[in-house]
């Protein structure tokens, strides 16, 4: 069971093991609203017309999407046999396959919530559904339409906008406005939060959260709480997104995403 302390001693442990970066490649590609990574390292961009554009490590264009008319609120890669993406403008949730084709398109259930602005896979077949109307959380099963529990966010005003969602290793993650990361349980329970994050997106590397705060890239360890910083980074008002995964380090910016080979010093 993963075992989260208090940010307090997260912040006392904390251990500098600065990365080298060293650019490999740049592409230009402006207006991206989202990202993700998959399993496998690659990088999923969308942009203001609704396409996935997906690449691999060595930024290497692999697939586009067809375009969506409406904004895409969120998508989750982690499975590239079933790309997720969610649009709150109309509730839906959809499926692409390896290569960005589209498979089946659902829509949230009105019964389970009245304003669902973050939908995302869990454990299949399950959905987590985030309803910014009564500021709660549903968790479905989404082949038999079933309400499998709900729960209410804890320390959230209605002027709170969250922003990313995302299932991994049975807990849940919420990063929102504030610059907060809710951590909470397979129940929808509060475990901890992750104060002062830059940039709504963060993903995981094995056992650790990827995260950006201020200049700099970190990784806490979700069974340790340690907090290692990566690299601080040049400019950081600059940068719109970062993602880190087992061999890169992307960075998006106003026009362009840079991807940087790196090495991690041990311990």
């Amino acid at each position: 069971m993963i075992r989260l302390i208090s940010m307090l001693i997260c912040l006392l442990l904390m251990g500098h093991c600065f990365a080298q970066l060293k650019k490999i490649k740049e592409i230009k590609l402006s207006g991206i609203t989202n990202v993700s990574v998959d399993r496998l390292g690659n990088f999923y961009f969308v942009t203001g017309d609704g396409r996935i554009h997906k690449y691999d490590p060595n930024a290497k264009l692999l697939a586009t999407s067809a375009p969506n008319s409406g904004p895409l609120s969120l998508i989750e890669a982690w499975n590239p046999l079933r790309v997720f993406t969610y649009y709150a403008g109309d509730s839906t949730y959809h499926i692409f396959n390896y290569n960005l084709e589209l498979l089946e398109i659902k829509k949230v259930d009105p019964s389970h919530a009245i304003t669902p602005a973050l939908a995302c896979p869990g454990n299949e077949p399950t959905l987590w559904i985030l309803d910014e109307a009564d500021l709660s959380l549903k968790k479905v099963n989404y082949r038999t339409n079933e309400l499998i529990l709900e729960s209410k966010i804890d320390s959230a005003s209605n002027q709170t906008r969250f922003e990313f969602m995302r299932s991994y290793q049975d807990y849940l993650f919420i990063s929102d406005s504030n610059g907060n990361i809710r951590i909470l349980n397979r129940l929808g329970k509060p475990v901890t939060i992750v104060p002062s994050v830059r940039g709504h997106y963060f993903n995981f590397l094995g056992e650790e959260i990827c995260f950006r705060r201020g200049g700099e890239l970190l990784l806490l360890d979700l069974y340790t709480a340690e907090l290692r910083s990566v690299t601080k980074l040049a400019e950081p008002e600059m940068i719109a997104f970062s993602i880190i995964s087992d061999e890169r380090v992307i960075l998006g910016r106003k026009d362009r995403v840079e991807f940087y080979t790196y090495h991690l010093p041990q311990n």
